[in-house]
């Protein structure tokens, strides 16, 4: 049938009506559905329309949620910056005063020679014992915390 394109018919189907059936291929399942179960297709086109509504709703509180998320988020980080100034200050003081130190150990240290790594790890020993030690002393500056004991308890 598809090779007869002069419009003559082969056992009464012209070549017209293939084309016209062949347009139709694509909702011959919607078709096939309604005319053996227009219950089932009515169904199909309201449970689609109820899930799209669901998913709308769902959609629409999602936003307001995201808005209000983002809000708050806003006012808090704008109200953080004023608030955390005094511990960048703090922090850039205690950052400012290792790196000084830092700094004039390893001046003094490349001074050294083939002795440099016997005093640099001597030096990184002693830096280290006191930071614990000021670590430790600003656990027991706060009120409640038995935090520095507990942990000495555990290293004894």
């Amino acid at each position: 049938m598809s090779t007869n394109p002069d419009g003559l018919t082969v056992r009464g189907v012209s070549w017209s009506d293939v084309r016209t059936v062949q347009a139709l291929a694509p909702v011959v399942s919607t078709l096939l559905t309604i005319a053996s179960n227009p219950e089932q297709w009515v169904r199909v086109i309201i449970a689609e329309w109820v899930v799209g509504g669901i998913l709308d709703a769902a959609a629409y509180v999602l936003g307001w949620a995201i808005y209000a998320f983002t809000t708050v988020r806003n006012v808090m980080l704008d109200v953080a910056g004023p608030i955390a100034t005094p511990y960048t200050i703090v922090e850039s003081a205690a950052v400012g005063g290792i790196e000084t130190l830092y700094a004039g150990i390893q001046g003094s240290l490349e001074a050294l020679g083939i002795a440099a790594p016997i005093a640099a790890a001597f030096t990184v020993a002693l830096l280290v014992t006191i930071l614990a030690v000021t670590a430790f002393a600003i656990l027991y500056l706060i009120p409640g915390s038995d935090a520095a004991e507990g942990a000495l308890e555990a290293l004894r």
